[in-house]
């Protein structure tokens, strides 16, 4: 799946660079053809797909198509595609606010698989980059509440997802409608042993070795509840809170030394959403706030940042 740096936390193995440019191929026995590149990741690379001939007076359809390699990979590269389309198949449909996945394509295009999804607008990313949220209390509770549906659907299927950040939260419906992506890194193991998984700012201490360097394994479910709350700080205030939960980092320090001045200092947050966070952020993960826990006490907020 990636290799080790020097510090133990794994890095993932840029494969996607790869896959060829594949603008105007035909997929699906000429039912849809590749439009354009929408972009590429570590694993692989997403086009937008429509329906090659649409019934006269009706507008293609629009897939997304993400296509990973398969020629010259390792066996661990192989393992992570097969295991992304079993776990995204396994959760598809699980929730409206989870990836659907339509169909998997590997016959016509050699040493090349296509997941064919439903494609969406934009991502949350994007969103937050160009202002699209606005800062508005409503907006943001009903995203998030979709995310947590999300996660916690995936949860309730034993799948955890281990990736979660914003450009894995895509949005549909006029940035409405949220649509949880990419399981590259999913797992089913409650707890697993591969540390440095996913993002670093996203991720949790456990799933970075612990808070002293000493963990050799981490509970997946509460690190994704750790990411929805990196998540949740980046929502509202369009910010991280740290860029790497660990004792060398000035930032995540200063908050674990005083998390209710922390909050209130560096982004003036209320004292009640500050609580919240103070939940989600506790470095003993088994004390660590759950997910009907977190939906609850966002319904009930009443405002993120101190009233003036």
């Amino acid at each position: 799946m990636s290799a080790s740096s020097a510090t133990g936390v794994q890095q993932p193995i840029i494969v996607s660079s790869y896959i060829p440019d594949l603008e105007g191929i035909t997929l699906d026995n000429g039912r849809l053809i590749l439009r354009q590149l929408l972009g590429r990741g570590a694993w692989g690379a997403v086009y937008l797909a429509e329906t090659a001939n649409p019934p006269p007076g009706e507008e293609p359809k629009r897939f997304a198509a993400k296509c990973v390699i398969t020629k010259n990979v390792s066996l661990d590269h192989y393992s992570n595609i097969t295991r992304e389309v079993g776990l995204l198949g396994k959760c598809s449909g699980a929730s409206e606010h989870i990836l659907t996945l339509h169909d998997v394509l590997d016959e016509e295009h050699e040493d090349l698989v296509f997941l064919i999804t439903d494609y969406c607008e934009t991502d949350l990313l994007t969103a937050l980059k160009s202002n699209q949220i606005g800062g508005e209390i409503e907006k943001i509770k009903s995203i998030y509440l979709q995310l947590l549906d999300a996660v916690e659907a995936c949860h309730n299927l034993g799948v955890y997802h281990r990736d979660i950040k914003p450009e894995n939260i895509l949005l549909t419906n006029d940035g409405t409608k949220v649509v949880l992506a990419d399981f590259g890194f999913a797992t089913t193991d409650r707890w697993s042993e591969e540390l440095g998984i996913g993002s670093v700012p996203f991720m949790s201490p456990e799933c970075l070795g612990g808070l002293h360097g000493l963990a050799g394994e981490y509970p997946t479910p509460e690190s994704d509840i750790w990411a929805l709350g990196v998540v949740l700080v980046n929502i509202v205030s369009e910010y991280l809170p740290w860029t790497k939960a660990s004792m060398d980092n000035d930032p995540f320090w200063s908050y674990l030394t005083g998390p209710e001045d922390y909050w209130r200092n560096k982004f003036s947050f209320s004292k009640e959403f500050g609580d919240l966070l103070t939940c989600i952020f506790t470095p003993f993960a088994r004390n660590r706030i759950t997910i009907p826990q977190l939906r609850t006490r966002i319904q009930l907020l009443s405002h993120f940042y101190e009233e003036k």
